[in-house]
């Protein structure tokens, strides 16, 4: 076996043993799915950059692919995940967990998280994001919840649904009602469906908050990450996100951060906030995207696939959910998904799937739903929300709470025009 078959076998031996298919593979290396496959199987010969590039998805060395002890080289029978290689036997290729000197930040937590069935489930569809159900009296309807939840949980490619993740809704509800709502979406979904539930900013008050959503049924919280004061003395940053880290890891259930829309908390990925990732197994997962840049979304993505543990993207995106599927989302939780359930689970599977040109007409033809939302401020994107969701039968009223300004005649008009035009599929009824 010629060297360039060696490197094309290595590389698929160690896909599989991570099961990543090769599309994804190609994805994740940001390389051509057509040239990917030719590489494997040793019709190309690849570049240094390009080998370093798969390397880093693989989580192994670059050396490691040009190894021509294929079939028995100890990589091929080691635990998934392992890619540090043993600094005192580096010549022979053999390899070994992270040290315990190696580990990132502290070494209170393994590298590998304990939540990994969750990251999974995470990483196979769509999570909705839901509004709560308001009667015209303003009080939240109780059997609406439960029947949304259902008829949500029916569609093929739905794995979950996050509840109150607006938060001006979730500031509009009593501790009750926020009770009330993970309680009767819990009834309406089935037992293999997530459940998220936001608990506003990671800090001390959290860990009460997360008990409660525990008690009622949530599978995992949500949550933002407070901002460090501009003013902090150096060194202040990383202390600030290992405090956050401690916070979370001792919280009863599983972490998603929500990347925020300003600048400054989202930072780009900073090595602190990676760190934060590596240094606390309760950390999941991330939902980002929302301000729909690629750009923004790319740099994200990429450095937090760089971290050595199964961890969840969620693309938040509406305008870019094309653009970030094939960058690599692993999930999605767009509220795009609340309007066009049916057509957000199509366009994710038909990415994952490398039907390119089939997810692409799926998005072109959400496009005028997507321009009704990213064109108003957040109170009327709610109401818009809410007009469609009623209009297609999944909220019992269009009515909401703390907004006094209703949409006008013609954008009302304008919307059930859309929805008319781009001939979304039915929900059914359970």
């Amino acid at each position: 076996m010629n060297l360039r078959d060696c490197v094309g076998q290595n590389i698929q031996d160690l896909r599989r043993s991570l099961g990543i298919s090769q599309e994804d593979l190609a994805l994740r290396a940001r390389i051509n799915r057509g040239y990917m496959g030719k590489v494997e199987n040793g019709k190309y010969s690849a570049s240094l950059d390009i080998l370093e590039k798969i390397a880093l998805v693989l989580k192994v060395e670059a050396c490691v692919l040009l190894s021509t002890r294929t079939r028995d080289h100890p990589v091929f029978g080691c635990q998934e995940g392992c890619g540090h290689l043993d600094r005192q036997s580096k010549s022979q290729f053999a390899f070994c967990r992270p040290s315990q000197k190696e580990a990132h930040f502290s070494t209170k937590t393994p590298t590998k998280s304990r939540h990994q069935g969750l990251v999974s489930a995470l990483s196979r569809g769509v999570i909705v994001p839901t509004l709560a159900p308001f009667g015209e009296d303003g009080d939240i309807v109780k059997h609406a919840i439960t029947d949304q939840a259902r008829r949500l949980a029916g569609i093929d490619g739905i794995v979950g649904i996050a509840v109150n993740t607006a938060p001006r809704e979730r500031n509009a509800l009593t501790t009750a009602e926020r009770a009330d709502v993970i309680r009767e979406t819990r009834a309406g979904l089935g037992p293999d469906q997530l459940l998220l539930a936001p608990v506003g900013e990671l800090g001390d008050e959290s860990h009460d908050d997360v008990v409660a959503c525990k008690a009622t049924g949530a599978d995992a919280v949500i949550c933002f990450l407070s901002k460090v004061q501009a003013d902090d003395q150096e060194g202040a940053s990383k202390d600030h996100y290992e405090a956050l880290a401690d916070l979370a890891d001792r919280l009863p259930l599983p972490v998603i951060v929500a990347l925020g829309l300003d600048e400054q908390s989202r930072s780009a990925m900073s090595n602190e906030i990676v760190g934060l990732v590596q240094n606390c197994s309760n950390v999941i997962g991330f939902a980002f995207g929302a301000d729909d840049s690629v750009l923004h979304y790319d740099q994200d993505y990429y450095a937090l696939k760089s971290v050595d543990r199964p961890l969840a993207c969620l693309t938040t995106s509406e305008g870019a959910l094309f653009h970030n599927l094939n960058t690599g989302a692993d999930g999605v939780m767009s509220p795009l998904a609340q309007l066009a359930p049916h057509e957000v689970a199509a366009l994710y599977q038909a990415s994952r799937a490398g039907r390119f040109f089939d997810a692409q007409a799926l998005h072109n033809r959400l496009s005028p739903l997507i321009g009704l939302l990213v064109c108003h401020d957040g109170n009327t994107r709610e109401l818009i929300c809410r007009e469609v969701a009623h209009h297609r039968g999944l909220l019992a009223s269009p009515a909401t709470r703390g907004i006094d300004d209703p949409l006008c005649t013609d954008l009302k008009r304008r919307i059930y025009q859309v929805i008319e035009e781009i001939g979304l599929k039915p929900i059914s009824w359970v």
